[in-house]
C-alpha cells in the first residue's frame, strides 16, 4: 500500500506540474490537493523515519497551492471553494472528502412533468403526502424516507421527474452519476459513497438521485470483486446504522435493471421499481406544446398531429426535434434577413422515419422486466 501511495503521489505532483507549466490553475490545485491527501497517508502509514521529511514535503505542496490561489483571476467559483475547503481540512490535520454538488430546491414540479399520471398518483402517495399529511400517512403505516428505482429507456424523463419530486417537497437535491462515486484507488469509491450519505444526512430534508445505478449496483455474482465491494457500502448506507433515515429519500436510475443485484431492491431499500416508459399519446402532445413555447412560430402548431407522428420517440427526443427546428428557424433568418419561426411541416420533417421502430428491442426487454418485477 505506500508504494501505491508513493506511485500515487508522483503522478498527482507530475500532473499538478503539468496543468502549471500550461496556467491551469484550477486543475493544478486539484492535483495538488490529491497529492497533498497521499502525502498525509503516508505521514500516518509509512516508516517513523520518513514522516519529518514528507512532512516538509506536505508543507511545499501547501505553499504551492496558495501560489495557484494567488495566480487565479476569477475567484470564488464553485471548483475553488471546494478546494479550499480541502486545503483547509489538510492543514487541520484532516482528510480530503468529496463534496457533491446540492440543488438547493429544484424550481421543477411534479406539475411539470407531462402526463405519467399512474407513476405520479404512486409518487405522491409514497413521497409527498407523508410530508403533507403526516397524521393521515402515519395511521397507514405509510413512513417517509426509504426508495425506490426508476427505470426505462434513456431520454424518458427519470431525472427530470426525481428533481420534481425534490421540488415538490421542498428537498435539496443531490444528483450523482456512477462515474462521480468510481475511483481507481482502492477504497476510495466506498469512501465517496458513504460521503455522499453523511452529506445527505446533514440536510434538513434531501433526495439522493443515484443515476447509472446499474454500474456500483450490479449483480454480485457476476460482478468483479471490487464491484462487490461498491454494492456492500452502498447497500450498507442504504440500511443505515441507526434505522430508517426519514430526511433522506433514495432514488436510483437505470436502463438496465436486470443488472442489479437483487438485494438492492429488497423492502426497505428500494421498495418500489417505477417503469417509465415512453409517452403516449397525450404525454407526447403535452411535450409538443411545451416544445414550442417560447419559441418563434410561423403559422399553427397542431400538437396532436405531431403527437401521433412521433410514436416511439422519447420526451429527449421531442425536445431535440423543436430545438433542431428552431436553429434552423434562426439560420435561415440571419441568412435571408426575413423573420421567420417554427413551422409545423418542419418539424414533420425532422421527425426520424423509424420513430416506432428505434426503441422497441430495447422496450420490450424493460417492459418483461416490468410484468416481473416492476410496477407499469
Amino acid at each position: 500500500m505506500i508504494r501505491h501511495y508513493e506511485e500515487e503521489l508522483s503522478r498527482y505532483l507530475a500532473e499538478a506540474d503539468r496543468a502549471f507549466s500550461q496556467r491551469q490553475w484550477i486543475r493544478a490545485e486539484e492535483f495538488l490537493l490529491l497529492g497533498g491527501e497521499r502525502l498525509e497517508s503516508l505521514i500516518r502509514e509509512g516508516p517513523a523515519e520518513f514522516r519529518p521529511a514528507r512532512a516538509a514535503q506536505l508543507g511545499e505542496v501547501l505553499d504551492l497551492v496558495e501560489e495557484t490561489r494567488d495566480r487565479r483571476t476569477v475567484p470564488n467559483t464553485p471548483q475553488e471553494a471546494k478546494a479550499e475547503k480541502a486545503a483547509a481540512s489538510l492543514r487541520a490535520g484532516g482528510t480530503v472528502e468529496t463534496v457533491f454538488a446540492v440543488e438547493a430546491r429544484p424550481s421543477v414540479t411534479l406539475d411539470d412533468v407531462a402526463g405519467m399520471a399512474p407513476l405520479k398518483a404512486l409518487v405522491r402517495l409514497r413521497l409527498i403526502e407523508p410530508f403533507r399529511s403526516p397524521a393521515i400517512t402515519r395511521k397507514h403505516g405509510i413512513r417517509p424516507g426509504g426508495g425506490f428505482l426508476l427505470y426505462g429507456p434513456p431520454g424518458t424523463g427519470k431525472t427530470l421527474i426525481a428533481r420534481a419530486i425534490a421540488g415538490t417537497i421542498e428537498a435539496a437535491f443531490l444528483s450523482v452519476k456512477a462515474s462521480d462515486l468510481l475511483d481507481s484507488l482502492y477504497g476510495s469509491t466506498e469512501k465517496r459513497i458513504a460521503a455522499l450519505f453523511r452529506q445527505a444526512r446533514a440536510l434538513p430534508l434531501a433526495i439522493v438521485f443515484l443515476d447509472e445505478l446499474d454500474a456500483i449496483g450490479g449483480d454480485r455474482d457476476r460482478a468483479d470483486p471490487h464491484l462487490r465491494r461498491f454494492l456492500t457500502q452502498l447497500l450498507t448506507e442504504l440500511d443505515g446504522f441507526s434505522g430508517r433515515a426519514e430526511n433522506v429519500f433514495v432514488i436510483g436510475a437505470t436502463n438496465r435493471p436486470w443488472l442489479l443485484d437483487p438485494a438492492l431492491l429488497r423492502p426497505g431499500r428500494m421498495d418500489e421499481c417505477l417503469y417509465v416508459g415512453l409517452p403516449d399519446q397525450a404525454s407526447r402532445e403535452a411535450l409538443w406544446a411545451r416544445g414550442v413555447r417560447g419559441r418563434a412560430v410561423a403559422g399553427p402548431i397542431d400538437a396532436a398531429a405531431l403527437a401521433h407522428s412521433s410514436a416511439g420517440l422519447s420526451g429527449a427526443e421531442i425536445q431535440r426535434v423543436c430545438e433542431r427546428a428552431s436553429e434552423d428557424a434562426c439560420q435561415a433568418e440571419l441568412q435571408t434577413g426575413r423573420e421567420t419561426g417554427v413551422s409545423q411541416a418542419a418539424l414533420l420533417a425532422l421527425i426520424p422515419p423509424d420513430a416506432g421502430e428505434k426503441h422497441r428491442a430495447e422496450v420490450e426487454q424493460l417492459e418483461r422486466f416490468s410484468n416481473r418485477c416492476g410496477r407499469p
